[in-house]
């Protein structure tokens, strides 16, 4: 099905129309010559952009701002992070990939860290409606106050 609705097919007068047989004949690949771009002629609407500002989205953004607001800044936020050496779970407990410097820490703002009478490099304890546990807290100024 994709073969058929897409750039390269028979139906699309392609000069390279794939169809399985093709693909299945050329087990090393097929030559599609050149890229050519294919957007915005591809998108699938009207104006042929991509319309980030969906009203589902606007409408929420009120509940966003309040929810970090002045207001609530007594509240520590929690965000998740990725590092590149374990950005797939099949690569998680590769040994070439996990070696060295712990990555599993917890990064606060150095402000935060007076505000809360800490010290870099202590175990300290996140609680959520989850659970617990504990990581070893490290100072950044990557991630922002609160």
């Amino acid at each position: 099905m994709g073969l058929q609705l897409g750039p390269y097919s028979a139906n699309q007068g392609s000069e390279h129309a794939i169809s399985m047989e093709a693909l299945q004949a050329n087990p090393s690949g097929v030559d599609l010559g050149e890229l050519k771009p294919q957007l915005p002629e591809r998108l699938n609407t009207k104006d042929k952009v991509i319309n980030c500002a969906v009203p589902q989205t606007m409408a929420d953004l009120s509940r966003l701002q309040a929810e970090f607001s002045a207001a609530n800044s007594d509240q520590l936020r929690l965000i998740g992070r990725r590092h590149v050496r374990s950005n797939n779970s099949w690569m998680h407990n590769f040994h070439r990939l996990v070696k060295g410097k712990d990555r599993c820490t917890l990064l606060m703002h150095p402000r935060d860290i007076s505000a809360q009478k800490l010290d870099e490099g202590s175990a300290v304890t996140l609680t959520s409606r989850a659970g617990s546990v504990q990581v070893k807290l490290e100072a950044s100024d990557d991630v922002m106050p609160g």
